[in-house]
């Protein structure tokens, strides 16, 4: 007879299941075991268990209370070895919570980091190690840490025996008169060398596969070995410290140029989460999901439920995690908590994907990825109020006025402006991989006499600010040294720079996507986007660094898949990768930046993303501001 809970948790009680073990003297015979229903503050000593569930159609028969229940064989396999090692009384998330009950599960997220936290011991079982690849990984660890402990004591003795020189040296010196002698000549001591450690092919790929563990990319296990000091991680019956891990992993890397896979960038951010969590200094919420990028959840919003317990503000976001509703309803709650938390638009207007919600994607990696995002990230938590004038702020630090009906988001702004035409972005000039193109085709396309010179001399200005006087990467804030003399030798450069074998190949991405541009006849104030390029040159020799610097810069700017653009009244800018001829600018209360919105009914929007608008970042629309509510609406909703 399957197995069926007696009743549900009590919240009230602070109530939790623990797993008692029958002991058995054979490591591979059936796991017998009891249920204890019992306070969280009156549960004894026992084991929290953090492991990888595994595949959900492979599983086995565990015996509970005389009743099978039916469990992925990674979890038996981590159940036999804990009781092996004598480790019988259990808390595993699979079976001490009834995983049909939504509302049970709901309570329990929010028990586990105080589940994990009692814990006489947590224990990381890593499943899929060979006993012999185990044992080669054990006896690594062992050797590294000798070799460590070695340079560790010849680096005590150097500054013992150097601190003893210094003390001759001085006595010599006459430092100390009553003791001033004859010396003889201090001998010049040699700094002992860094250890070299020597990693065979073997070894390496056992390491690599440790590392590459599916374990190290569920979600859930942030939460689970960040709260409790003492930690165990098992591979094959071979037992793990996570630091010596890092440690061994990052001096493997060293070893003759050996690559350790990138799995270990993630264990390392997993490390300064767990860190910061026992120094009880733990990070906000924003700090941490951009570190957990790369883990996996069997439903997407198990991301942010599984580190809610080791954030510091974690709760106010999600004061209860909710399973009943779907994806969309949770991810506009969230926003909206944001929204009243740092009263900034800046998280409805930034966009990764395609068009869609108004909602942030919070259980998407790939929406904490965007350089920008993470700037405004750092900037949420020191605080909206410190940014200085330099930074862009469109609204003239105006702060959000929302309201929310329905699915419908209900701010504070106005349109300011139309887009006529846009560039094609980096990828779409790069599909097919890079090509041959004629110079000729360039030249051609250039019909540089028709321009005037105070055009010329108004456009170029804000041509060169976008395309290599901003960093679009790295921060929110302008810079004013624009060379625009540069903007005339860039073809040049070009020209010269392929021409060499050692041309690099953002040179070669960068003639391809000015060719895609004439291909697709975009212009700027009727002109071919070449055309501007060949202003004033000056003398050959001048600004080259700058120009090679100059064209860094763009294709930096151009690797966030941006599209250069032009609007009805004349601006210039850099706008979301969504963007098509037709779509609207808008000031938003409480965005930094403008706002591309696509119209979708009478005063009804829908976000397609940030811009950045040569004319628009200070507040400069600002000043005549006429501003009435708009409605944000859901894509696929809008009527």
């Amino acid at each position: 007879m399957n197995y069926q809970y007696q009743r549900s948790l009590s919240v009230g009680d602070d109530e939790i299941r623990l797993l008692q073990i029958e002991a058995s003297s054979d490591p591979d015979s059936e796991i017998k075991c009891r249920l204890l229903t019992t306070p969280l503050g009156s549960a004894g000593r026992y084991i929290a268990l953090s492991y990888c569930w595994g595949d959900p159609g492979i599983k086995g028969k565990i015996i509970v209370s005389q009743r099978s229940m039916m469990v992925t064989k990674n979890l038996i396999s981590a159940l036999q070895d804990l009781r092996s090692r004598g480790y019988l009384c259990i808390w595993a998330d699979a079976v001490c919570i009834n995983q049909s009950d939504l509302e049970e599960r709901s309570q329990q997220i929010l028990r586990m980091a105080g589940i994990y936290r009692s814990a006489s011991k947590v224990v990381a079982y890593l499943h899929g190690a060979t006993l012999s690849a185990a044992k080669l990984a054990s006896a690594l660890f062992l050797r590294i840490k000798d070799s460590e402990d070695v340079a560790r004591k010849a680096r005590e003795d150097y500054k013992r025996r150097k601190k003893r020189e210094s003390d001759l040296a001085g006595t010599k010196k006459g430092k100390w008169p009553l003791f001033n002698r004859d010396q003889p000549k201090p001998r010049k001591l040699r700094r002992p060398e860094r250890p070299h450690f020597q990693i065979d092919g073997h070894e390496h790929y056992v390491l690599s596969k440790l590392l590459s563990n599916p374990y190290w990319c569920r979600s859930w296990i942030i939460q689970e070995i960040s709260t409790n000091t003492e930690l165990e991680i098992i591979w094959g019956h071979q037992i793990f410290d996570l630091k010596s891990l890092i440690k061994v992993a990052c001096l493997a890397s060293e070893s003759n140029g050996i690559r350790i896979p990138r799995q270990l960038a993630h264990i390392q951010d997993i490390d300064r989460i767990r860190t910061a969590q026992l120094t009880m200094r733990p990070h906000s919420i924003l700090e941490v999901l951009p570190l957990t990028r790369n883990t996996r959840a069997s439903e997407p919003r198990d991301r942010i439920y599984a580190i809610l317990g080791v954030t510091s503000n974690g709760n106010i976001l999600v004061p209860f995690p909710n399973y009943s509703l779907p994806d969309s309803a949770v991810n506009r709650d969230i926003t909206v908590r944001m929204i009243q938390r740092t009263k900034s638009l800046d998280f409805v207007i930034f966009k990764h994907g395609e068009v869609g919600p108004w909602s942030h994607d919070w259980f998407s990696p790939k929406s904490f990825c965007d350089r920008r995002m993470q700037c405004f990230i750092k900037s949420s938590i020191h605080g909206y109020s410190e940014f200085s004038q330099i930074h862009y702020n469109a609204s003239n630090k105006r702060v959000a006025e929302f309201e929310v009906r329905k699915t419908s988001l209900f701010v504070q702004g106005f349109v300011v402006d139309d887009i006529i035409q846009c560039s094609p972005t980096l990828s779409e000039a790069l599909q097919g991989g890079l090509k041959t193109h004629s110079w000729k085709y360039i030249k051609e396309q250039n019909h540089r006499i028709g321009i005037s010179e105070s055009k010329r001399r108004k456009h170029s200005r804000a041509l060169a600010w976008l395309l290599y006087g901003i960093n679009l990467q790295h921060d929110f804030s302008t810079s004013y040294q624009v060379h625009v003399t540069v903007l005339g030798r860039l073809l040049k450069t070009l020209r010269e720079s392929r021409k060499r074998e050692n041309s690099l190949d953002f040179i070669k991405e960068l003639i391809q996507w000015l060719c895609c541009c004439c291909e697709e006849s975009f212009e700027i104030k009727g002109y071919p986007l070449t055309s501007w390029f060949t202003g004033k040159e000056g003398p050959l020799a001048s600004y080259s660094n700058a120009r090679i610097n100059a064209l860094t810069e763009l294709h930096s700017n151009l690797g966030l898949q941006m599209r250069l653009g032009s609007t009805h009244h004349g601006h210039l800018g850099w706008f979301n990768r969504n963007t098509l001829p037709g779509d609207k600018i808008a000031i938003i209360f409480g965005c930094r930046f403008p706002a591309v919105l696509r119209k979708c009914g009478e005063n009804r929007y829908c976000v397609v993303g940030e811009a950045v608008v040569q004319g628009l970042m200070f507040g400069e629309a600002m000043r005549k501001a006429q501003p009435t509510s708009i409605e944000l609406v859901d894509l696929d909703l809008k009527t």
